[in-house]
């Protein structure tokens, strides 16, 4: 089992929300696909309507905006995030260094009991908090 996380912030830099889940995979470009789904199906629960979306994948990036050939095996994932995208008014998708990314890769280590947990911002560990 390997983890990834997302976390939910405002146009302010403050956290709103998290997630850590756990996934069966052998990839590690899946994985943080897989995360960047979660991460978007948590910002349309959570109402928004402009999202930004980072990873530390350059693949990952390259898949989404259209570019090289992803594998078949991302092609549901892929699709999912698509139907997901139609009801944000805006949505984006850069590269983030993995030097800033540490509070998604703290997520990711994090080992949910239920396969997947997610956070309000209030009770977000210290570690993490410090992170962010």
């Amino acid at each position: 089992m390997y983890g990834h996380g997302a976390i939910l912030g405002d146009h302010f830099g403050d956290s709103r929300m998290a997630l850590a889940a756990q996934v069966r995979t052998s990839s590690i470009n899946i994985l943080e696909l897989k995360g960047l789904v979660a991460g978007v199906q948590l910002a349309i629960n959570c109402k928004a309507a402009h999202v930004w979306s980072e990873s530390d994948s350059t693949t990952v990036v390259a898949w989404v905006s259209g570019r090289g050939c992803p594998p078949w095996t991302t092609l549901r994932d892929l699709r999912n995030l698509q139907i997901l995208l139609t009801s944000l008014l805006q949505w984006r998708i850069t590269h983030a260094y993995r030097e800033g990314n540490k509070a998604a890769d703290f997520l990711a280590a994090y080992q949910s009991p239920m396969g997947i947990s997610i956070f309000p911002p209030t009770p977000l560990s210290e570690d993490l908090q410090l992170i962010i």
